[in-house]
């Protein structure tokens, strides 16, 4: 890892300042922005609740996102893992079959 950088972020109305690798640093600036949009959206949508209910809001919003996401892309690694089995055994039954037919045309040969 890089020698962490320092960034700064504004979230709901605040600026935190941040020490992260400089790989992440974009990624930490989306993640910002991502969250401040949110909050945002849910102070607007609900104007009279408590701020530690929008920031809790917030999160189980953007888990359940993070969760789902999660549960695609195990299921995409699941049917590549199935598609390459079956290309695998495919495979193995050509060679077997053009191995098969090698053998023949050299006995007959």
């Amino acid at each position: 890892m890089a020698d962490p950088t320092n960034v700064r972020v504004h979230v709901w109305g605040r600026d935190y300042p941040l020490r992260v690798d400089p790989n992440d640093e974009t990624l930490i600036r989306s993640a910002a922005q991502m969250a401040d949009e949110r909050l945002t959206a849910l102070r607007k949508a609900h104007p009279t609740q408590p701020d530690s209910v929008i920031g809790t809001l917030a999160t189980l919003e953007m888990a359940q996102e993070l969760l789902l996401e999660r549960r695609l892309a195990l299921d995409r690694d699941a049917r590549t893992a199935n598609a390459l089995q079956s290309l695998d055994l495919h495979l193995a039954a050509a060679l077997s079959r053009s191995e098969r037919a090698s053998e023949e045309a050299d006995d007959a040969g």
